[in-house]
């Protein structure tokens, strides 16, 4: 790549020499360092959504000598340090079992003695000496996991670590894409070799992200969420908005707002950059509610658990306004940001039943709780998930095996949903592609609304299970209405949220009928149809549905069967609190069922049907048949 075309017009435009008269490439922002502060930096920032570059950064430290983050001192402190594996920028492959001294020993060879050429060292955890010196001497309003940053104010426990380094060659670089989860990126270049070397930057504003994702497909064929696109220079000129290209040298620090696409390649020699996100409330709207779904798409992990961050938020600015009078201005938008998205949060777990003790949901007995993920799309799950207690899977144990058990379950189910398995998730790819959390699966609800666990809804045996009750998120919620109207109060500002009256009606607020949660509920749990004949329901009063304990059935007999086959009242069924099927009893009498022995068992019996058992008719051909016609013999 370094002897391609493609770098020489790159390695022109970071040295001030190519030509960019009447073109989209403007410079981005630049401010020095010295005259920086939070009402400077934020209006670009933020209200314009542009990237921004702060110069000098370091020479204004004190005590600074740029020794202190050269190569031999990152030797000296993190030499026997295993770090994620290298990535191979001409395979986009990682290569792992590296340590920082294999690798630093890499960088200090001359490209030509190289084996492989091409090699970037990513989101390597930085040394701890580092961190300190930059906490110490940055402006406290760029600080990570302070002064804003939602990440900081989760349980300690669940903080993720946003500090990286970068180190790289002439050559490396990094694909187009968006920050992780939406977050702010923050990038100091603190050591070059030779000191005219560094890094060019391509970003757009977060304002014209969908044009931006419109051009990448059109361009290249991929979506911008691929992360493995690399656009020339050429591209960068052909896009229809505004490209914003930084020049970032030893001590410049590159602000990235949330959402902007940018790219970057490292040029003239070897670098070492310090970088770390944050999530400022700001952010939340747009990345939870907008980002995260496609997240979902692409089965991108959300390493960032944001729902939970602004849980968290919510809670602790809450506090601040009832319980010790804080009455800021400032923080009338940031609860508007956080209310938007909590309701969010509640109502798409909101479950529509016809009756509350249909609804079996268990509380997970994790001593460190929000700690689980989706098995499927790799998302975060805040509160409720489709989880299977105890899950184990063997590897001694043939997944072709499995797939024969879930078959001999598809044959006590309705046609219907038969049709729909076939086309569903299939079991043995799950077994083979799905990383599973130690013993146990978890399936988020829009994997389950959206059809993707149709393979293991009769193998697993899923529950419902929540961090949290349902009625302490609606508290929480109602509390931070509370403050909301306060700050409105104190400040005389109208409000840009509808505030609840009570309790009572955000609670019903939250209630929506098609949510996330009730379209997962009726897929994968409330079946319409009888299991005994069939026949698909409109109402749930006409069906009753087995409570066994652990929720691993919940299949339906419709009135008619009951009455027909058991000689009892649906009523006085749906009266029992825990009442188990018969199919659980091994006591189904449905065609199926009475040839595989009753009902659900490890080992069915086979036994040859005698003349002692009873003629089983289905209920809808004995209703369809008609009387035999009698011969004349008879009719006589």
């Amino acid at each position: 790549f370094n002897s391609c075309p493609q770098m020489e017009p790159l390695r022109e435009l970071y040295h001030g020499t190519y030509p960019l008269e009447n073109t989209n490439l403007l410079p981005a922002p630049t401010l020095d360092y010295a005259t920086a502060t939070k009402e400077t930096i934020y209006p670009l920032l933020v209200g314009s959504g542009l990237p921004v570059v702060l110069t000098n950064v370091l020479s204004k430290w004190p005590n600074h000598h740029r020794d202190q983050y050269n190569f031999d001192s990152l030797a000296s402190l993190s030499h026997t340090i295993p770090i994620p594996g290298p990535r191979n920028i001409e395979t986009f492959e990682d290569l792992n079992g590296w340590t920082m001294g294999q690798f630093l020993e890499y960088l200090n060879q001359s490209p030509e003695d190289r084996s492989l050429k091409l090699l970037y060292g990513k989101d390597i955890p930085p040394p701890k000496e580092w961190a300190r010196i930059v906490r110490t001497n940055l402006l406290p309003v760029l600080l990570w996991k302070q002064n804003g940053d939602l990440l900081g104010e989760m349980p300690e426990m669940l903080q993720p670590e946003t500090e990286q380094l970068y180190l790289g060659d002439e050559g490396t670089r990094t694909p187009s894409h968006i920050d992780l989860c939406g977050t702010a990126g923050h990038n100091i270049l603190l050591y070059a070799d030779p000191p005219s070397a560094g890094a060019l930057w391509f970003c757009t504003a977060n304002t014209d992200i969908a044009k931006a994702e419109d051009y990448y497909m059109k361009r290249t064929g991929a979506s911008l969420h691929d992360d493995n696109i690399i656009l020339t220079l050429d591209d960068f000129l052909g896009a229809p908005f505004p490209v914003y290209f930084i020049r970032q040298h030893e001590g410049d620090m590159v602000l990235i707002p949330n959402n902007s696409v940018h790219q970057v390649v490292n040029i003239g020699g070897r670098s070492c950059k310090f970088a770390w996100s944050r999530f400022a409330t700001n952010h939340v709207v747009p990345s939870v509610l907008d980002l995260m779904p496609i997240y979902h798409r692409f089965r991108k992990p959300q390493v960032y658990r944001l729902r939970l961050a602004v849980m968290a938020g919510l809670e602790n600015r809450t506090k601040q306004i009832l319980d010790q009078g804080r009455t800021d201005c400032e923080m009338i938008e940031e609860m508007k940001c956080l209310l938007e998205v909590m309701e969010d949060s509640v109502a798409r777990e909101w479950i529509q039943v016809s009756k509350e003790s249909d609804l079996v949901i268990n509380e997970f007995p994790d001593a460190v709780p929000h700690r689980r993920i989706c098995n499927l799309c790799n998302a975060d799950i805040f509160n409720r998930c489709f989880h299977s207690q105890g899950y184990h899977v063997n590897t001694a144990t043939s997944s072709i095996a499995v797939k024969k058990e879930a078959k001999k379950e598809t044959d006590s189910e309705e046609d219907e949903e038969e049709k729909e398995d076939e086309e569903g998730t299939d079991v043995e790819k799950v077994k083979e592609e799905v990383p599973l959390n130690e013993d146990d699966l978890d399936v988020c609800l829009d994997c389950v609304a959206e059809n993707k666990a149709r393979g293991l809804k009769r193998v697993m045996g899923f529950q419902i299970w929540e961090f949290i009750s349902r009625r302490k998120l609606v508290h929480l919620l109602w509390r931070g209405y509370q403050g909301y109207r306060l700050l409105l109060e104190v400040h005389r500002r109208k409000p840009e949220l509808e505030i609840p009256e009570n309790e009572e009606e955000l609670t019903d607020r939250c209630r929506i009928n098609n949510s996330v949660a009730s379209l997962a509920w009726k897929k994968f749990c409330q079946s319409m149809s009888c299991h005994s004949c069939h026949i698909k329901f409109k109402k749930e009063k006409e069906l009753v549905r087995c409570k066994e304990p652990l929720a691993k059935c919940l299949k339906a007999y419709c009135f008619r069967c009951v009455r027909r086959h058991y000689k009892l009242e649906i009523e006085d069924v749906q009266k029992e609190g825990q009442w188990v099927c018969w199919y659980c009893k091994r006591r189904c009498k449905c065609p199926v069922c009475k040839k595989n022995g009753g009902g659900s068992a490890k080992k069915r019996s086979r036994k040859k049907k005698s003349d002692s058992d009873d003629e089983i008719i289905s209920p809808v051909k004995a209703e369809r048949s008609t009387p035999r016609k009698r011969s004349k013999r008879e009719r006589d």
